[in-house]
């Protein structure tokens, strides 16, 4: 895996220690992405209600034996410049449980670098060895990134009222392929 430089990247299971950033930074996009302009003023106190949450969902994965959820955290000194998680779900938008690519998200100053593709094939080979036949992701506005890493797009739909695509990664790729 090609890593940009200075970029360590581990489970989070292996670095407990950014779960409280990783819960405060996740809580900010989730409530930025659900929240209409004129909401913001609500935001902080959503953010906060959010982050409460997301730590406690965060420590039951530290916790847990289970392999997924599994969370990839990176980091270059003492920043927390990336992360992505991989869980089992049955969602709104797929039938079956599911495994997921969620909550991609890179330091925007660490962008254009590599990371959230070495973020994405790094989990996608951990799911490859769990004999999944895919990995599926949503997205409202990256469908471009995604299909230009090898994701195929499912089909168009709506969540929560906004639109977007539902993608696939076929891991029959990564268990054919050379290593």
């Amino acid at each position: 895996m090609l890593w940009p430089a200075g970029v360590e990247c581990m489970p989070l299971r292996a670095a407990p220690q950014w779960l409280p950033e990783l819960a405060r930074l996740r809580a900010h996009e989730r409530a930025r992405e659900g929240l209409s302009a004129n909401l913001a003023a609500g935001q902080a106190a959503l953010e906060a209600e959010l982050e409460v949450e997301l730590k406690v969902e965060l420590e039951v994965e530290l916790e847990g034996t289970a392999s997924t959820p599994f969370t990839l955290v990176a980091h270059r000194a003492q920043s927390l410049v990336g992360a992505a998680t991989l869980r089992r779900q049955q969602g709104l938008l797929a039938c079956a449980k599911s495994l997921w690519l969620s909550e991609l998200w890179v330091h925007p100053r660490t962008r254009g670098q590599g990371l959230g593709a070495a973020l994405i094939a790094s989990l996608l080979k951990q799911a490859a060895q769990s004999g999944a036949p895919e990995v599926l992701l949503y997205t409202r506005s990256h469908r471009d990134y995604y299909r230009r890493l090898g994701w195929q797009l499912v089909r168009e739909a709506m969540l929560a009222g906004q639109p977007v695509a539902l993608l696939s990664y076929p891991l029959a790729r990564l268990r054919t392929a050379p290593s």
